[in-house]
C-alpha cells in the first residue's frame, strides 16, 4: 500500500494544464500574425490555416477539461479521469472519455486533410478551387465528423466498464496510484482475463474494436507518408512544377519535413508503441501517460514551428522583438522568395476565384 504514488498524475495534470495554455497562446499570436497584412499575401490558404490553429485549441479545451490518463498493461489499455479533475460533470465520465478519443481521432485526420491540401497546392494548385472551395467544406467537415464520430462511438460501445476490469482495475489502481474505485472513471479494451480455473479467456469483442481502431489511426498516417513521398517527387523533377524556384522549394520541403516529424512524435509514436506493448503482453502501467503529455503539447508546437518557418511571419516577430529602425529598414527588402511565394499564392487565388469555370 505504502508504494502506491500520484505522482504520474500530477505531472500528467501540470502537462496538459501547460499544454493548453501553450496552445491558445501560440494559436493567438499565430492568428494574429497570420490576418495581419503581409508583404507575402497567404491567399486562402490563410483561411485553411486559421482553422486548424482553431480546431487545434479546441482539441487543447477538450483535453484540458477532461484531464484523459492512460494505464497499459498485458490485459488491457485503459483512458481514465480522475473525477476530481473533470471538469466536466461525473455522470458524462465516460462518455466525456469517448469524446476525448473523437478529438484525438480528428486531430490525425485533419493532419491528413492539411498534407493533401499541401500537395494538391504544389501538384495542381488550379484544382485547388474545386477540392477546397466553400461548396467542398460540408464534405470535409462531414468527413471528420464521421471518422471522429465513428472512433468516439467504438471507444464508448465496445471499451465500457464491465466486472471483470473493475475487479483488476481497483487493484492496480490502489496499488499504483493511491486510488479508490469512485475515484475515477474509465474506458478501454481488456484483450484478456483469467476465469475461476485461472484459464485465460480472450475478449473478442474488444480485440475486434481495437483492430479497426488501430487501422484506422494507422491508415491516417500511412496516407500521410504517401503525401510526403508525392511531394518529394514534385519537388524534385526539373523545372518549376509548382511555380516557385528551386531555393523556396527546398524551404518548403524542409518545412514539410519537420511538420510531418511533430504529429508522427507527438501523436503517433506514443499511441502505437503503448498499443503494441499491450497486444504482446508487456506492460507499460503508468509510462502510458506519456501519450495524453505528448497529445497536450502538440497543438502548442504546430503553430510555433509554422511561425518559425514562414519567413513572412518569423521576419514581423524579430521585428517586433528587436524594435530596430535598420532591422524594419533591412525586413522591407522584397527578396526573391517573396516575390516567388506571390507567384505560388496569387496562382491559388486566381483558381478559387475561377472555381466555377474551372469545375
Amino acid at each position: 500500500m505504502n508504494s502506491c504514488s500520484n505522482k504520474w498524475l500530477s505531472v500528467t495534470y501540470f502537462t496538459e494544464c501547460l499544454g493548453c495554455f501553450l496552445s491558445f497562446l501560440m494559436n493567438a499570436i499565430f492568428l494574429s500574425l497570420l490576418f495581419k497584412k503581409q508583404k507575402t499575401p497567404f491567399g486562402n490558404y490563410q483561411y485553411l490555416m486559421a482553422a486548424f490553429s482553431g480546431i487545434g485549441m479546441f482539441y487543447s479545451l477538450c483535453s484540458f477539461s477532461i484531464k484523459p490518463n492512460f494505464y497499459v498493461t498485458e490485459n488491457y489499455f485503459i483512458i481514465f479521469t480522475v473525477f476530481n479533475n473533470l471538469i466536466l460533470p461525473k455522470s458524462l465520465g465516460s462518455i466525456s472519455l469517448a469524446i476525448y478519443g473523437s478529438c484525438y481521432a480528428m486531430m490525425l485526420f485533419l493532419i491528413t486533410i492539411q498534407f493533401y491540401y499541401r500537395f494538391t497546392s504544389v501538384s495542381d494548385p488550379v484544382s485547388l478551387a474545386c477540392r477546397f472551395s466553400l461548396k467542398a467544406l460540408a464534405f470535409w467537415a462531414l468527413l471528420v465528423i464521421l471518422f471522429s464520430g465513428l472512433f468516439g462511438s467504438l471507444s464508448y460501445i465496445l471499451y465500457g466498464p464491465n466486472v471483470n476490469k473493475d475487479s483488476q482495475l481497483s487493484q492496480d489502481f490502489l496499488k499504483t496510484y493511491c486510488l479508490y474505485s469512485d475515484e475515477y472513471v474509465y474506458i478501454g479494451p481488456q484483450y484478456s482475463f483469467h476465469n475461476m480455473e485461472n484459464k485465460r479467456i480472450y475478449h473478442i469483442l474488444s480485440i475486434g474494436g481495437i483492430c479497426i481502431t488501430a487501422i484506422m489511426m494507422w491508415a491516417t498516417f500511412l496516407i500521410v507518408v504517401y503525401f510526403i513521398y508525392r511531394i518529394y517527387k514534385v519537388m524534385a523533377e526539373r523545372g518549376l512544377p509548382f511555380y516557385a524556384s528551386k531555393k523556396l522549394q527546398r524551404q518548403l520541403f524542409k518545412t514539410l519535413i519537420l511538420q510531418s516529424l511533430i504529429p508522427i512524435m507527438c501523436m503517433y509514436i506514443p499511441l502505437t508503441f503503448m498499443f503494441v506493448f499491450s497486444m504482446f503482453g508487456v506492460g507499460s502501467g503508468s509510462v502510458a501517460n506519456l501519450i495524453s503529455m505528448f497529445a497536450a503539447i502538440y497543438p502548442s508546437l504546430d503553430p510555433l514551428l509554422a511561425m518559425l518557418c514562414i519567413k513572412s511571419m518569423k521576419a514581423r516577430i524579430k521585428n517586433i522583438i528587436c524594435c530596430s529602425r535598420n532591422r524594419r529598414v533591412q525586413i522591407d527588402v522584397v527578396d526573391t522568395d517573396y516575390v516567388d511565394m506571390r507567384v505560388v499564392y496569387a496562382l491559388q487565388d486566381i483558381s478559387v476565384r475561377n472555381g466555377d469555370a474551372v469545375a
